[in-house]
């Protein structure tokens, strides 16, 4: 006699485990094509933003190396002249002013966690985050690595402590779409308020104690100079 093969009949648990199996394949599928749409996009949006950035310098040479490439803010040096203007014109009129030095928590640690191009994509993002939360007469630019200026002329109605901790929450609230993934930060604020005497100089030197006082204590957080 010839021998037959006995084919085996999947019993319900294995057919079940097996369906299972496979619409758990087909969303991690699903998720892996959404991460690589939104990487395509964002790549996209990247190069074109450079190819902008690149006509501009063409075009205009003088804008060019006023704006940071990066973030597409004043850099350090048109950024002080912009203090040094609202600073004259708020001591010739009687007004307040204020300025805040604002900095990604714990940058250094993720810098060394993210590529360039991740790091370039959370800075620009932050860049777009501040000017988008400040008020119009508001002024923002790039002096350091992570380093941002917040010039802010002050109204009766307002104060930048408030405007600061706003910034704050947005950061913290934000997610951040990069090539990488999604991300996530927190920054913290060092606020100076301008005095009689005040100057660019002295100004930068307390925003930057309050910073420093911030990130000591654990970042996410405003806080402004007292003086002593």
């Amino acid at each position: 006699m010839m021998a037959t093969e006995k084919i085996g009949v999947l019993s319900t648990m294995e057919m079940l485990r097996l369906i299972h199996d496979l619409q758990a394949q087909n969303m991690e599928l699903q998720q892996v094509r959404a991460e690589l749409t939104e990487a395509l996009r964002i790549k996209e949006a990247l190069l074109e933003q450079a190819n902008a950035l690149l006509a501009e310098s063409h075009q205009n040479p003088e804008a060019s190396s006023m704006h940071d490439p990066v973030t597409g803010l004043m850099k350090h040096r048109p950024a002080l002249k912009v203090l040094s203007k609202q600073l004259a014109r708020c001591k010739r009129h009687g007004e307040e002013l204020a300025i805040g030095l604002c900095a990604i928590d714990s940058f250094k640690t993720l810098s060394q966690e993210w590529k360039y191009k991740v790091r370039n994509e959370v800075l620009r993002w932050l860049a777009q985050t501040l000017t988008a939360n400040l008020r119009e007469y508001d002024s923002v630019g790039r002096i350091g690595s992570d380093n941002f200026l917040l010039i802010m002329p002050l109204k009766p109605e307002n104060d930048a402590e408030s405007a600061c901790e706003r910034l704050c929450h947005q950061a913290a609230d934000g997610r951040i779409q990069t090539s990488r993934g999604e991300l996530r930060i927190t920054v913290s604020i060092g606020i100076a308020y301008a005095a009689a005497g005040s100057t660019i100089k002295g100004l930068l030197e307390e925003a930057d104690v309050a910073l420093d006082y911030a990130l000591k204590q654990g970042g996410n957080r405003a806080i402004y100079f007292v003086k002593a």
